[in-house]
């Protein structure tokens, strides 16, 4: 598929944030807190969805946009192709479930999930295959439901 990152460039990706995941946790974990535009944004969302279905945070890293849909009554899981980053999530927010799973190849069916969200993870994507993962992504979302939503870029 044109333009999708590579499978080595994947592996590339997935042993960078392995290896980061600890210094990660601590400049990003928190990171909510002083972003007020990003927190408002996030609580419509959670609004939107939270009587319709799962939430699916697509390279949730530490989780910290999972735990924080969580804690506004969102029913989210978190997935990341980093193990590193989902040992951490779930250390870190053990009441929440987290997979290892690549967003590129998401294991849901159709109509299976009320909304998806994706902070900081899609600038691995070049254009072509982000447009190509954003469609795969919003067919998943239930039909007339909030839908997909990829918030920030970079």
């Amino acid at each position: 598929m044109p333009g999708v990152a590579s499978v080595s460039r994947a592996d590339g990706i997935r042993a960078t944030y392995d290896r980061i995941a600890d210094e990660y946790v601590q400049r990003i974990f928190h990171e909510l807190d002083g972003k007020p535009f990003d927190r408002e944004l996030l609580d419509r969302f959670a609004a939107q969805t939270r009587r319709t279905g799962v939430i699916v945070d697509l390279g949730c890293g530490p989780g910290h946009v999972t735990r924080y849909l969580h804690e506004r009554g969102a029913r989210v899981i978190g997935v990341d192709l980093s193990e590193g980053m989902v040992r951490r999530a779930r250390e870190l927010s053990p009441r929440i479930e987290f997979h290892v799973g690549d967003m590129r190849a998401l294991p849901f069916e159709a109509g299976t999930v009320a909304g998806m969200v994706s902070f900081y993870s899609i600038i691995h994507f070049e254009l072509d295959a982000l447009t190509h993962g954003v469609r795969r992504v919003a067919s998943r979302a239930r039909a007339g439901r909030a839908g997909a939503r990829c918030l920030p870029r970079g």
